[in-house]
């Protein structure tokens, strides 16, 4: 439903003002602007423009609701395989957009995000996220990047990451490569901070290039709790350690280095075990 919008036409501009509409549970308000849009159209010239919205609630998924077959089987391995299926995408050149953005409350998947804001900007055949931040699970993320389709053999893309306080085992519930990677997450109980560096090529289904691939960065998990993980309550039986049923982990701060398809810790890695 559409409440309120005002267009104003004219050679040079085409404006937008006033936009106030209803997407089912979703609303939209939004204020912006195209210039020289007929140039664009009819002689390839350049584009620019930009457009402000706010919503206090987006429900992604009831505008893109999954197909039958996939809300049939969710499980991590047909996530993955949906997942698999995306192509990269051509950033048009001569477009010059900014989109700015403050979202109240956004559903996507299985992510309730809340406080989403951030500029995303179109030039020069990239893509660029400036500023964005949001809250998930307790936590917050800040992110900035990019995502650049000029003349490469592969699309690139660019990104750091700011993570703070996060809930583990709710990553784990969102998460599907975490669910078919990281199993022993769902049997902990604590946050996660991180802050990372991302650098790749991208294949055509967006995964990234293994061998481009590189990245830096630390975690920092002040308190971990690890509860009935079997393969550690097995160990302690084997080895008469009852401890290993409910082990808590404090001081994990990891620092690493991704390169040339190798993992690395940059600094030796110490925590404390409780009762050890």
């Amino acid at each position: 439903d559409i409440h309120s919008l005002l267009l104003t036409f004219n050679p040079k501009n085409v404006s937008v003002s006033n936009l106030n509409l209803n997407l089912g549970k979703s609303d939209i308000q939004g204020n912006g602007s195209l210039d020289n849009l007929l140039g664009y159209m009819l002689k390839g010239q350049d584009l620019k423009g930009q457009l402000d919205i706010k919503s206090s609630f987006i429900d992604v998924n009831e505008m893109f609701p999954p197909s039958a077959a996939a809300s049939s089987n969710t499980t991590p391995q047909s996530t993955a395989a949906a997942t698999t299926s995306m192509s990269t995408v051509e950033i048009p050149g001569k477009i010059d957009f900014t989109l700015s953005a403050m979202l109240g409350r956004v559903l996507y998947d299985k992510m309730d995000l809340s406080n989403v804001k951030g500029i995303i900007t179109i030039a020069n055949k990239e893509l660029h996220l400036k500023q964005v931040a949001m809250n998930l699970l307790n936590g917050s993320i800040k992110a900035d990047g990019f995502y650049s389709t000029q003349p490469h053999k592969k699309p690139k893309a660019e990104m750091d990451l700011d993570i703070s306080k996060m809930s583990i085992p709710g990553l784990f519930d969102i998460l599907p490569a975490m669910q078919q990677y990281a199993r022993i997450a769902q049997n902990t109980k604590g946050d996660m901070s991180a802050k990372m560096h991302v650098n790749t090529e991208l294949e055509k289904d967006m995964m990234p290039d293994w061998n481009s691939f590189s990245s830096h960065g630390g975690l920092n998990i002040p308190k971990l709790t690890i509860s009935n993980y079997k393969p550690l309550v097995e160990l302690g039986k084997v080895i008469g350690v009852k401890t290993f049923d409910n082990l808590l982990l404090t001081g994990i701060n990891p620092k690493y280095l991704i390169k040339d398809g190798r993992v690395s810790l940059t600094e030796p890695l110490q925590f404390t075990v409780d009762d050890f």
